[in-house]
């Protein structure tokens, strides 16, 4: 899954809501920050109904 999320920021096929961009500003990230962590990170827990 991740693989997939990963590829869809790649082709800058996403969407960050203003709301989550608002948020990441307040505690000092900006949106390159997002895409990094997408783009390096990993899942560390799965929610399967959410």
């Amino acid at each position: 899954m991740i693989e997939h999320i990963q590829q869809q920021v790649k082709s800058e096929n996403y969407l960050v809501k203003p709301h989550a961009t608002l948020h990441a500003l307040k505690e000092g990230f900006d949106e390159w920050d997002m895409v990094d962590a997408v783009l390096s990170g990993k899942i560390i827990e799965e929610y399967p109904d959410d």
